[in-house]
């Protein structure tokens, strides 16, 4: 990647589950350490448009970047992201983080529980969970558009601070902040 290539990151807003009907996505673009661009989107919590939204955002900010990270495969409790689908619509690899696998009959039950089939069959055609281990501390991830061996590289390029890449970090910075309106 070369030096001056840009990095999406996004991460969810806190909710109140139960209360809240929406809330936001946050998008960061870098290039290096700078950011050069931060936005928001609303996404329905439980609902099936955070995939859109990804792409809006993308389209938004990040056109240039490189590379889309994303905290995990689901934003706003159960809204899954199409990972293949963010990855073709936007012409980059797309890379899902979360510190340890999810717990996936915990994960279906509590989808069907709340009435969210739909939801569950788009998180399910998600590529699998690996696990990554870097001199920052261990990952597991989920890729569509990229190699195993590529994914780890621009994993280790972007790792700044921690062991989540820098435009992630940042995006959850942002989004703590955030409240539902």
């Amino acid at each position: 990647m070369k030096v001056g290539a840009r990095a999406l990151g996004i991460d969810d807003a806190p909710f109140e589950r139960g209360r809240s009907t929406r809330t936001k996505i946050v998008g960061v673009l870098m290039r290096g350490v700078i950011v050069e661009g931060v936005d928001i989107e609303p996404v329905e919590v439980d609902g099936l448009d955070a995939t859109d939204a990804v792409l809006t955002l993308h389209e938004r900010l990040g056109s240039q970047a490189r590379v889309i990270f994303t905290h995990g495969t689901v934003v706003a409790g159960f809204n899954p992201l199409d990972l293949s689908r963010i990855s073709s619509e936007a012409g980059v690899p797309v890379i899902a983080i979360l510190d340890k696998p999810p717990s996936w009959p915990e994960v279906e039950k509590a989808m069907i529980s709340h009435g969210l089939e739909q939801n569950l069959v788009i998180l399910k055609q998600n590529p699998p969970y690996e696990p990554l281990d870097t001199p920052s501390g261990s990952v597991v991830c989920a890729r569509s558009g990229i190699s195993r061996q590529d994914a780890v590289r621009l994993l280790l390029r972007w790792q700044i601070e921690s062991k989540h890449p820098e435009p992630l970090r940042v995006a959850h910075l942002i989004s703590k902040i955030l409240t539902q309106d």
